[in-house]
């Protein structure tokens, strides 16, 4: 007869697939609530990590990232929502 090992536990022919697919959500399950856990841990432990940047660049930073998304937008919006106006009329 055939057994199958899933997390450590020997299962008969018989109730396999139930208990395969049991097996896999649980040990998928266990996983993530791991990873979780651990992510949650390490972020909450983060401290003080040094100097604090300073106001202009923090400022740069942020006017620098809307000046991108303001020419993507630009650059593959602006024909779509043109044609979308003139259909509308």
């Amino acid at each position: 007869m055939k057994q199958f090992q899933i997390l450590n536990f020997k299962f008969q022919n018989a109730k396999c697939k139930m208990l395969n697919a049991k097996g896999k959500f649980l040990s998928y399950f266990l996983l993530f609530t791991f990873h979780l856990s651990f992510v949650t841990v390490v972020f909450a432990s983060g401290g003080e990590g040094g100097k604090e940047p300073s106001l202009f660049m923090d400022y740069f930073w942020k006017i620098l990232n809307f000046g991108i998304l303001f020419f993507i937008l630009y650059k593959f919006g602006k024909k779509p929502l043109q044609d979308f106006l003139r259909g509308r009329t």
